[in-house]
């Protein structure tokens, strides 16, 4: 009569003992099972991908922000320019009436 016992460790393997009623001993077979290793390449990828997306937001906001600022000196610059002008309307107006 055959017995079988099948244990499996926490890593995976599976082992098959199997007892065919010969004086000499059974045969033993060792299973391991795939696709443990796919998992920690799908976390890789995933970790990644959130890398580099991450890379272009903080890029992207960078960007943004340089031209915000360049906006806002050209404001600031084109504000003075008119302050001048304004100033030397003032004191041609001022002139030109006499007082």
């Amino acid at each position: 009569m055959a017995v079988e016992r099948v244990t499996e460790a926490p890593d995976g393997t599976r082992t098959v003992e199997r007892n065919d009623g010969v004086p000499a001993g059974g045969t033993t077979y060792v299973e391991r099972r795939g696709g443990g290793g796919s998992g920690l390449i799908i976390a890789i990828a995933v970790v990644v991908l959130v890398v580099i997306a991450g890379y272009f937001l903080l890029n992207m906001n960078r960007s943004t922000a340089a031209k915000n600022n360049a906006v806002t000196a050209a404001a600031h610059s084109v504000s003075g320019a008119a302050d001048k002008v304004g100033g030397a309307a003032q004191k041609a107006a001022d002139n030109a009436t006499g007082g």
